[in-house]
């Protein structure tokens, strides 16, 4: 009984302290993510476009060439209005978010046993010092 009380006090420090490195670790990677100092993981890549110069579809119908120069309008902008990486951007932000949201959750989890089984040894202790009278 004695080694079972031992070995829930050591699997519950193990667990407190697991559970507050992992909270601490994502706090901090994400305070550094989100001050600019460090990048956020790239889950999602910027691909790689290939600039498009002006051509003069000579051969062309002048609707062909109307719809290809309001198409290249149209693109310049869209790319004013929003850069070429800001939507990747945000894609990197919102899932780095949800994996230390779950991160924070499964830290708290742990925490939240190792007090159980710290919780449990000491009740496991305490019934094993109290002794009853001897009746008759």
């Amino acid at each position: 009984m004695q080694i079972e009380i031992v070995l829930k006090r050591i699997l519950g420090i193990i667990l407190i302290v697991t559970g507050l490195l992992v909270f601490y670790w994502d706090l901090s990677e994400s305070y550094y993510c989100y001050t600019a100092q460090k990048e956020f993981p790239q889950v999602f890549i910027q691909p790689v476009a290939n600039p498009t110069g002006t051509k003069s579809n000579t051969t062309g119908t002048i609707q062909d060439q109307m719809n290809a120069l309001i198409g290249q309008q149209i693109n310049d902008q869209m790319q004013k209005l929003v850069p070429g990486n800001a939507v990747t951007e945000v894609l990197n932000a919102s899932v780095w978010s949800i994996f230390a949201t779950i991160l924070i959750y499964g830290a708290s989890k742990a925490v939240q046993m190792g007090r159980d089984f710290l919780n449990d040894a000491s009740k496991q202790d305490r019934e094993d010092k109290i002794q009853f009278p001897k009746i008759g």
